[in-house]
C-alpha cells in the first residue's frame, strides 16, 4: 500500500470512530480540530495504557522460557512504573523546548520498534534491555497526550477533550489483559509484543496523518543537571520501595536504596530551587490552587492502586474466586471509569472545576469505605460497589482536577506541568502500595488464613478514610483560576526566575 493509501485508511478510520463518538453525543459542541486531535491521540491512550495488562499475562510463559525467579519476572511489569515516574518530568520539559507532538510521535515508535525487538529477544537480559525502550517510549508518550490535547482545546471545552481522552486510556486498561491473552493463545508471549508493534504502528501512522505539524521549538535550555540527579536518585526511591516488602525494611540493599535516593532527590530539590528553567517547577505551587489540586492528585493516586491490588488477592484467597471470574468483575473499574470520564470533562467545563473535583473525592471516599466493609462472607457480587464508586469518583475528579493546574499555567509550560503530573501520580500509587501492604502485613496475624487477611484489610482501608474525608474539603479551597493565555506563536521566553 503507497502512501497516499495509508493516508486514505488512516482518514476512513478517523471518520468511522468520530461517527461513534457523535453516535453517543460525546463530542457535541467540540471543533472539527478538536474531535481531530481526540481520533489522533485516543488510540495512542489506549494502546500505551494497555501495555502493563497485556505484558502481565504473558509473565509465565516468559518465566518458563527463560528458567528465572520470581524476583527477576517481576522487573519486567514494574520497569514501566520506574521509568515513567523517573522519565515524565524529563520529557515534559523536553516537549516544551523541542515540540510536544515531536517528542509524542517519536516515544509511540520508540514503544512501536522495541516492542518489535522485545518479541525476538534470545535471552531474559535481552528481553530486560529491549523492555527498558519500550517503556522509555511510554514515558515519552503518555503525558505529552494529555499536553498536546489540553494545548488544542479551547478553555470552554478542555475538560471534555481531557475527559474523553481519559476514556480512551480507561479502555485501554480494559482491553490490555484480553488483548494479551489472545496474542498469548495465538502466538505465546512474543506474540504479545508483536501485537504491540501493530497496534503502535497504526497509532503512528494515523498521527502522521492527523497530527500536524509540531509545536515551534523554544530557545531555552534543558536542564541536564537536574535529569541526572533525578535520573540517578528517583529510581532508587522506587526500587526500595519495591524491595521493602520482599527483602525487608531494614535489609542492606533497602535501606541503601532509600539513602542514596534520598539524599540525591534533596540535592535534585536544592538545584531545581537556583536553576532558572527547571524540569521541577516549584513557582508552580505558589498558588493555592495548584497546591490543592496537587494534593488531592496525590492522595487520589495513594488510594486507587492499592485497592486495584488488594482486590484480586482478596476476591481468590478469601471469596474463592477463579481467576477469571476476577477478570470478569474488575473489569467494572475501568468501565465505569470509561464512563463517567467525558460526564466529568463536560461537567468541569460547565461549572466550578472545584465542586467536581470534590464529588469525585466524595464517591472515592465511599467507595474505600464500602470496601472497608468487606468480609469473609460478602457476596461475590458486593465486589462491584466499591469498584463501580471509584471508577465513577475518579472519571469526575481527574478532568476536574487537570481543568483546574492546567488553567493556572502558560500553554509553553504545559509539557513540564503534565511531566509533574504524571510522575507525582506514579509516585503517590507506588508509595500508598507500599504502605497499604505494609500496614496490612503488620496487622494479620497470619499470611495464609482467609479471616485474617480479610480482616487485615478491613482495618487498612478504614485507616485511609480520614485522609479522603478530608481531600474531599480541601477541594473547594481557593478558586480556579482564569486560564492564562499567551502569543499564538512560541518566541525565544525570558529567563525565569530561580525555582520557576
Amino acid at each position: 500500500m503507497g502512501a497516499s493509501g495509508w493516508r486514505d485508511a488512516a482518514c476512513e478510520s478517523a471518520r468511522n470512530l468520530s461517527m461513534i463518538l457523535k453516535r453517543f453525543n460525546a463530542l457535541e459542541g467540540l471543533t472539527t480540530e478538536e474531535v481531530r486531535l481526540l481520533v489522533a491521540l485516543g488510540p495512542g491512550s489506549f494502546v500505551l495504557a494497555s501495555t502493563i495488562g497485556t505484558i502481565n499475562v504473558g509473565l509465565p510463559a516468559v518465566q518458563d522460557e527463560f528458567d528465572i525467579s520470581l524476583s527477576a519476572l517481576k522487573w519486567v511489569s514494574i520497569m514501566g512504573s520506574i521509568m515513567m515516574a523517573s522519565m515524565s518530568l524529563c520529557f515534559g520539559r523536553l516537549g516544551d523546548i523541542l515540540g510536544r507532538k515531536r517528542i509524542y510521535k517519536l516515544g509511540i515508535l520508540f514503544y512501536a520498534v522495541f516492542s518489535g525487538l522485545a518479541g525476538i529477544s534470545f535471552s531474559f537480559e535481552s528481553l530486560m534491555f529491549f523492555r527498558v525502550f519500550t517503556a522509555l517510549g511510554v514515558a515519552m508518550s503518555l503525558p505529552l497526550g494529555i499536553a498536546i490535547a489540553a494545548g488544542g482545546a479551547r478553555p470552554e471545552r478542555r475538560g471534555q477533550v481531557i475527559g474523553l481522552l481519559a476514556s480512551f486510556t480507561a479502555a485501554g486498561m480494559l482491553a490490555g489483559p484480553s488483548l494479551g491473552g489472545f496474542a498469548l493463545d495465538i502466538a505465546g508471549w512474543r506474540g504479545i509484543f508483536f501485537a504491540n508493534l501493530g497496534l503502535a504502528g497504526v497509532c503512528f501512522l494515523l498521527q502522521q496523518v492527523l497530527l500536524k505539524g509540531y509545536d515551534e521549538r523554544r530557545n531555552q535550555p534543558f536542564d541536564f543537571p537536574g535529569a541526572v540527579l533525578l535520573l540517578m536518585s528517583y529510581p532508587a526511591v522506587l526500587v526500595g520501595l519495591s524491595l521493602g516488602p520482599g527483602e525487608g525494611w531494614t535489609a542492606p540493599v533497602t535501606i541503601a536504596a532509600f539513602a542514596f535516593g534520598g539524599i540525591g532527590l534533596l540535592v535534585f530539590a536544592a538545584w531545581e530551587l537556583k536553576y532558572p528553567q527547571p524540569l521541577f517547577r516549584f513557582k508552580f505551587f505558589r498558588s493555592l490552587s495548584f497546591c490543592v489540586a496537587m494534593f488531592t492528585l496525590v492522595i487520589a493516586s495513594f488510594v486507587q492502586q492499592p485497592m486495584a491490588l488488594f482486590t484480586p488477592i482478596y476476591l481468590q484467597r478469601v471469596l474463592d474466586v477463579t481467576p477469571i471470574t476476577v477478570g470478569f468483575l474488575m473489569m467494572a473499574l475501568p468501565i465505569s471509569t470509561f464512563i463517567a470520564g467525558p460526564i466529568g470533562g463536560r461537567l468541569s467545563d460547565r461549572n466550578d472545576p472545584r465542586v467536581i473535583a470534590a464529588a469525585g473525592m466524595f464517591i472515592t471516599f465511599l467507595s474505600v469505605l464500602a470496601y472497608s466493609q468487606l468480609g469473609t462472607t460478602t457476596p461475590v457480587l458486593f465486589i462491584l460497589v466499591p469498584l463501580v464508586l471509584l471508577g465513577i469518583g475518579g472519571g469526575l475528579f481527574r478532568p476536574a482536577n487537570q481543568v483546574a493546574v492546567f488553567a493556572g499555567v502558560t500553554a509553553a509550560e504545559y509539557g513540564s506541568l503534565s511531566g509533574m503530573l504524571q510522575s507525582m501520580g506514579a509516585l503517590a500509587g507506588t508509595l500508598g502500595t507500599t504502605i497499604t501492604v505494609a500496614i496490612s502485613d503488620a496487622r494479620s496475624t497470619s499470611s495464609t488464613d482467609s479471616v485474617a487477611f480479610a480482616e487485615a484489610q478491613a482495618f487498612t482501608f478504614t485507616a485511609l478514610l480520614p485522609l479522603l474525608f478530608i481531600s474531599v474539603f480541601v477541594s473547594l479551597i481557593g478558586r480556579t483560576p482564569r486560564p492564562k493565555q499567551e502569543p499564538a506563536t512560541a518566541t525565544a521566553e525570558p529567563s525565569a526566575s530561580p525555582g520557576g
